[in-house]
């Protein structure tokens, strides 16, 4: 199955909207309204949600690197090996924050080595995208070093 991250971003609408698929557009000024209805039923979107919660909230969530307090973010880390001489392709799709969605966002970096890097970017573009912190903080000129062990260096 092929599927690129705008798909992935819309299927996750669903589990925000009751299970109603959101219309997705590149450029502000795009048609509001649901691409498809009842994808999903509302208890299973339901169930979905509570999952992606988890996945930053909890503390041994797979992107709790992305946890942030006082403010919830939500979504699926993933990885995918292309070849066994590369680093895997890292995938981390979200949205925030979680009680009135505002940005989904799929982020994949190509050999990314980690999920946990990709949930990174999504945390510095959530707190970009609602002034969480101040730019020159979030927007440093040098990348996050993220040990072998997937902790994050200061």
């Amino acid at each position: 199955v092929l599927v690129n991250p705008l798909h992935l971003a819309a299927v996750y609408s669903a589990f925000v909207n009751e299970g109603n698929m959101v219309k997705l557009y590149l450029r502000a000024g795009g048609e509001e309204g649901f691409w498809k209805e009842q994808v999903f039923t509302p208890e299973a979107a339901g169930e979905v949600l509570n999952g992606l919660y988890q996945v930053v909230e909890h503390p041994e969530g797979t992107a709790r690197e992305a946890y942030r307090s006082g403010y919830r973010l939500a979504g699926k880390t993933g990885t995918a090996q292309q070849r066994e001489d590369k680093a895997n392709h890292a995938l981390f799709i979200s949205y925030a924050p979680c009680n009135n969605p505002e940005i989904a966002m799929a982020i994949r970096i190509t050999n990314g080595y980690t999920s946990r890097n990709a949930a990174l970017v999504a945390k510095d573009i959530m707190k970009y995208r609602f002034n969480l912190e101040e730019e020159n903080d979030i927007i440093t000129g040098s990348a996050t070093i993220v040990a072998e062990d997937n902790t994050v260096q200061d």
